[in-house]
């Protein structure tokens, strides 16, 4: 049996397509038509945000978030070092000095007293002014955000969600709010946000979540969408969201330039026309959002089984918290060792399971390592997990049959 690490083609409702293209065209208008203004209000509505923005890709969304809240050279943002590479580019291209943060043992996020660390390093030492977190959920996990806000809190940092690796969990789709777990010792308090964003005053906050932007990102293989690329700021600032809309019309397009990953260079993003959505994409994301709960449980179904067959194993599967909604946009696994994870990969291939690996080249994508005097001895714990993981297929189409025999050849790695 040959099972992809991704379903080969998206689920689609020609019969929606067919309708909903005959509305489009009748309309006269391609994008930024009524089928975006709906989608926008059913996100904000859906994850407790007053405003939502959408974009043509998740590198517009977070480019001009950043841009609309003017940094400079000497604004520092901190992100963690598991952060994929549209991330940096982004900072980068908004002026901004990224700054790198260790993740925590055996776990994908940044903890906050690695941010707080960071914090007081470039105030005292680098001469960098602090100014944002970006906060990262990895694998269709989202990110505790509770002890990082409250940093934010106490440091004047604006916090965004970067829920684009989460596939909407971390957004809020999956439990009607930005996720707000986290916090050690006590419960995240629905009113406690870090403040407003640049504009407003701190504690001007209109609705529950934690950060004060959210990025979605609504593209395929999302099973929010089956078609063209899409991706969304949420935000509760007034401000912020009439600073984006002055912004829509101008995008970025992502490369990655040909020069080896040693060279310590990272293609940046560069501008393009025109950042908006086509409605055909958004009347398909709106439409998915009714399915979306159903496709989640499956998917969460099947990160079970895989947990089952793997409690022998001695590797560790990447969990959410406690009562948190995961959308395991990858089933992510740490195995023991770099040779236990090539040893169990090779196994799943060789069985005809495609399982990946994280690509330890990102690491050697982050010119800041430099500008900043970081090494990669600084992020031993990022290092180490990198080199340690791989992932299993889990995307909801896979069949009983697939998914039994992937839990037989787990159960032998």
């Amino acid at each position: 049996m040959n099972i992809p690490f991704l379903p080969e083609k998206a689920d689609i409702d020609a019969a929606f397509v067919s309708d909903i293209s005959a509305q489009i065209i009748s309309s006269g208008r391609l994008s930024d038509g009524e089928f975006r203004k709906a989608l926008e209000l059913d996100l904000a509505r859906e994850t407790g945000m007053s405003y939502c923005l959408t974009a043509a890709s998740v590198d517009s969304a977070l480019l001009n978030l950043l841009i609309s809240w003017s940094f400079s050279s000497h604004d520092a943002v901190f992100i963690s070092a598991l952060s994929p590479p549209f991330v940096v580019s982004c900072v980068l291209n908004a002026g901004a000095v990224p700054v790198y943060c260790d993740i925590g043992h055996n776990t994908p996020f940044v903890k906050a007293q690695a941010i707080e660390r960071a914090v007081q390093r470039c105030i005292e030492k680098d001469k960098f002014y602090p100014r944002a977190v970006i906060l990262s959920d990895m694998f269709g996990i989202p990110a505790p955000c509770g002890d990082i806000a409250d940093i934010c809190n106490e440091y004047g940092l604006l916090l965004i969600h970067n829920a684009s690796l989460s596939w909407a969990a971390g957004g809020g789709i999956c439990n009607g709010g930005t996720v707000n777990e986290g916090r050690s010792g006590d419960a995240a308090s629905e009113g406690s946000g870090n403040g407003s964003a640049a504009g407003g005053k701190r504690g001007d906050r209109i609705s529950p979540p934690l950060s004060d932007a959210v990025v979605m990102d609504l593209s395929y293989p999302s099973p929010l969408s089956s078609f063209g690329s899409a991706a969304a700021v949420l935000t509760s600032n007034e401000t912020t969201y009439r600073n984006l809309k002055g912004l829509e019309h101008y995008g970025v397009v992502a490369f990655v330039n040909s020069s080896t990953p040693s060279n310590g260079n990272l293609g940046l993003l560069k501008y393009t026309q025109n950042s908006i959505p086509d409605e055909l994409t958004c009347a398909v994301v709106g439409h998915n959002l009714l399915s979306l709960g159903s496709k989640i449980e499956r998917k969460a179904a099947i990160a079970a089984a895989y947990r089952k067959a793997l409690s022998r194993s001695g590797m560790r599967p990447q969990l959410p918290p406690p009562k948190t909604p995961s959308s395991y946009e990858y089933f992510a696994v740490k195995a023991q060792s770099t040779q236990r994870c090539t040893e169990a990969v090779c196994q799943l291939r060789e069985s005809g399971v495609e399982a990946r690996t994280m690509p330890e080249e990102y690491l050697k994508l982050l010119p800041a390592f430099k500008r900043l005097r970081h090494t990669e001895n600084f992020l031993e714990n990022a290092v180490e997990f990198y080199s340690s993981s791989f992932f299993l297929p889990v995307y909801h189409s896979l069949s009983d049959a697939q998914v039994e025999y992937i839990c037989d050849v787990c159960g032998r790695i």
